[in-house]
């Protein structure tokens, strides 16, 4: 798997910082999998602790449905509408720039 600089993925599943999940990856070599356990790693030191998951599901019927989840670690204070929507105004600027 190969991701340009900037560009969104597209893939297997995995942790909240990316890194791949134990089962999906069967085609890959150890050695590449290693590779994505080394790259997952250096993202999330990288990228300090996760804020929030700004999820959306998308149904057969045309119905989306919006969700926020934020992780016991995260600086977010629920409370403060401005933080949160800030947060959520972030995952839309990535998503309207993910191609």
């Amino acid at each position: 798997m190969t991701m340009a600089e900037g560009s969104g993925w597209i893939g297997y599943s995995g942790d909240a910082h990316g890194r791949p999940a134990g089962e999906g990856n069967h085609d890959l070599t150890p050695e590449q999998r290693a590779d994505l356990q080394r790259r997952g790693d250096e993202r999330a030191a990288q990228r300090g602790r996760h804020q929030a998951v700004v999820r959306i599901d998308v149904y057969e019927n045309g119905e989306a449905v919006p969700q926020v989840q934020f992780p016991r670690e995260s600086n977010i204070d629920l409370t403060d509408r401005a933080q949160v929507n800030a947060c959520v105004a972030l995952a839309a600027e990535a998503l309207n720039n993910w191609r």
